[in-house]
């Protein structure tokens, strides 16, 4: 199987400025992705819509959220650091501003992101909605930042 993928503006960015072992493991990650599609894929996010999201963490708090479009196609959604101590540089926190919607409190779970089938989440009207919101925003936010 081949994967296309595609990358927001906002992961893009990030991706521009990985070194050493962090750069190796997102190209080894990418690579992956692109063979494997969703079983590259370490798990599915908790919550409404985000849970058509998938998540791989790479070199330390390195993570990167997925959206797949199809079986064969995938965008990169974000790809930050998780820190829990800055909200500002949380990927997860960045994740859900830019979705319009409120960090999830409790306990999450974690489920694969492939189903049974071995497909990827469908993206669906909705989430087609939120990646094409998180675009817009990402759009404005980067031209804010030049």
């Amino acid at each position: 199987m081949s994967v296309r993928v595609t990358a927001d503006r906002l992961a893009v960015e990030h991706s521009k400025g990985l070194k050493g072992r962090q750069r190796k493991s997102y190209d080894r990650w990418l690579a992956d992705l692109k063979l494997r599609g969703c079983a590259a894929m370490q798990y599915r996010l908790h919550g409404e819509v985000v849970e058509h999201l998938c998540v791989s963490h790479l070199y330390e708090a390195l993570r990167v959220v997925v959206a797949f479009e199809s079986p064969r196609s995938a965008v990169i959604v974000l790809l930050g650091p998780h820190d829990d101590t800055d909200p500002g540089l949380d990927v997860y926190t960045r994740l859900y501003a830019l979705a319009g919607i409120p960090v999830p409190t409790g306990k999450r779970t974690k489920p694969p992101c492939c189903a049974a089938d071995g497909k990827p989440p469908a993206l669906g009207e909705e989430l087609g909605g939120l990646v094409d919101r998180m675009r817009e925003q990402a759009r404005a936010l980067t031209g804010r930042l030049r």
